[in-house]
């Protein structure tokens, strides 16, 4: 595997498409833009993305009063589980391997599994709002 890939991090883009076509630089996923033409080219349907974004856009707004502003949406994963795993022939009384605790690797058992969530990145430049007219401008001029 190349180093350089072992972080991923896609950034979701809905609402915006490529400008030009051109790679620059060597590829990697640790900081990929998924624009919605990416995601027509590579076959990823949209949809899944759309109603964790709008919630987590209205708990903003709504509920916590900040307008999101150049926060991102990012796609990121996590362990399944948090499973509990002894290996055969593992003395019981060592710390037991979690989720958590173990590294991947070629030593390490298949219960590490992983998901891949939405996740909402980058609050330094939110700012509050209100629940007014103005509020609303300046919740859909944040995103």
């Amino acid at each position: 595997m190349n180093q350089k890939n072992r972080n991923c991090l896609l950034r979701i883009y809905l609402g915006r498409r490529r400008t030009n076509n051109r790679v620059e630089g060597d590829f990697t996923l640790r900081n990929f833009e998924l624009t919605l033409d990416k995601m027509e080219i590579l076959g990823v349907d949209p949809m899944p993305f759309v109603t964790p974004i709008a919630e987590a856009l209205a708990v903003m707004h709504w509920e916590t009063h900040y307008d999101a502003f150049d926060v991102e949406f990012d796609l990121g994963s996590s362990p399944k589980t948090r499973t509990r795993c002894v290996q055969p022939g593992d003395d019981a009384s060592v710390e037991m391997a979690t989720t958590w605790n173990r590294e991947l690797g070629d030593n390490n058992p298949k219960c590490l599994q992983r998901a891949v969530n939405v996740w909402l990145l980058d609050f330094n430049q939110v700012g509050k709002i209100t629940l007014n007219e103005e509020g609303v401008k300046k919740a859909v001029r944040g995103f």
